[in-house]
């Protein structure tokens, strides 16, 4: 798992085709919608995870949420993103 997107540009450019790359997008200041797009378009919304491991940010949490709930991607891709990813991850 590749924590906050950290290296996303580098792992989009030169290990497109690993599925076993998880981005998680945490924090909200950091994390923007673009490199959220990105991820997405380049691994697919199944290998976005939300994260909830910064506290540094003032209500991180709600605006990531938000963030993703705003952009455009479908209710499933958000949904996975928001909670299914991570579910079938820690397999509950």
């Amino acid at each position: 798992m590749l924590l906050h997107l950290i290296g996303l540009e580098v792992v989009a450019k030169h290990a497109y085709n690993l599925r076993n790359i998880y981005y998680y997008i945490s924090p909200y200041s950091y994390i923007s919608e673009k490199r959220i797009r990105c991820a997405v378009d380049t691994f697919g919304a199944d290998h976005v995870v939300f994260g909830s491991d910064t506290p540094f940010d003032k209500d991180s949490l709600r605006k990531v949420t938000e963030r993703v709930r705003n952009m455009d991607l479908s209710d499933s891709q958000k949904e996975q993103i928001l909670g299914t990813n991570i579910a079938m991850l820690l397999k509950l």
